[in-house]
């Protein structure tokens, strides 16, 4: 048998009488290693396998649970957070109220939060988000259902105070001038900290100026409720002071605009030195590449 085997070596492979011995024992060692593998599996179950007819299939569901790679790296917390498993959720979260505002992923970790979902409020907060009722936590996504139902009676939100009836003499909101506070003043009123008051700032300083209040829904992190409460605080003059883009004299770096692309800032320049200078704002339309919804945006900010 052992001829046989070489001669099939030899003519299939070309393998030399040395290398027949090698592969031999490379093959042998592989075999003592799957069979002492097994050897510590059985004398692992033995005890059950001889008490229980069932327990060889035990050993195999053990083995194949334990050799499991998840397809999903949340696998885990879907598992422990799954709604038949609310009670457990329960007892390993921190009773105690906190604001998802404010807490930072230290703190939403203590109160059982798992350091991905934390991270991602994190992050979420840190775009601009903001939660102003307990539900709004429900659209992180991923959020565990149960987690949710066991932390909402600790979400405790500032804005909450909000729904209470108005307590008699409450005193005047402070009402300020949007084209003339500073972040300072900015920050004093409600809804406003200072990354928002910066941004609103900036964007005052590449306008040149708000004309109109409806002006800050175009500042990225200011949501249609935070803009409404900021109406009620701020105020402009009936005839606000702009800084005015000359078109018969701008260049084409004074002609850096929120509402003016490069392309279309070129396209002006192009079209005055081919026709010369602009004989009234309204001839800008004469430009293709200038739509009209465009164009009424800027004519606060136009002069010839």
């Amino acid at each position: 048998m052992k001829e046989r085997i070489r001669f099939y070596l030899q003519a299939y492979f070309g393998f030399s009488r040395l290398e027949i011995q090698g592969f031999a024992l490379l093959v042998t060692a592989l075999a003592l290693l799957v069979a002492s593998y097994m050897a510590v599996w059985l004398m692992r179950f033995q005890p059950t396998i001889s008490n229980n007819p069932r327990a060889l299939n035990d050993m195999v569901a053990h083995l194949v649970i334990e050799n499991k790679t998840p397809t999903w790296k949340n696998d885990a917390y879907k598992s422990e957070f799954s709604p038949n498993k609310k009670a457990w959720v329960t007892e390993k979260i921190t009773k105690m109220p906190f604001n998802p505002n404010e807490a930072s992923v230290a703190d939403l970790q203590a109160h059982g939060m798992p350091p991905w979902l934390a991270q991602r409020i994190d992050n979420y907060r840190h775009k601009g988000g903001v939660f102003r009722k307990p539900e709004d936590l429900q659209k992180i996504y991923g959020f565990p259902p149960a987690l949710y139902q066991a932390l909402s009676p600790f979400i405790m939100l500032p804005q909450q105070a909000l729904q209470q009836p108005a307590k008699k003499n409450t005193p005047a909101l402070h009402v300020i001038d949007l084209n003339t506070a500073d972040t300072t003043a900015l920050m004093s009123l409600k809804g406003i900290g200072s990354k928002r008051s910066m941004r609103i700032v900036k964007y005052r300083e590449w306008l040149g100026g708000f004309h109109s209040l409806e002006q800050l829904y175009e500042i990225y992190g200011l949501d249609s409720s935070i803009v409404s409460d900021l109406k009620k605080q701020l105020r402009l003059p009936a005839h606000p002071q702009v800084k005015l883009i000359h078109l018969n004299e701008c260049t084409i770096d004074e002609l850096k605009h929120p509402y003016l692309k490069p392309y279309l800032a070129r396209a002006i320049i192009n079209y005055r030195n081919a026709h010369g200078a602009f004989s009234n704002v309204q001839e800008l339309l004469n430009i293709k590449s200038l739509d009209t919804d465009t164009f009424n945006r800027l004519i606060p900010y136009l002069a010839l």
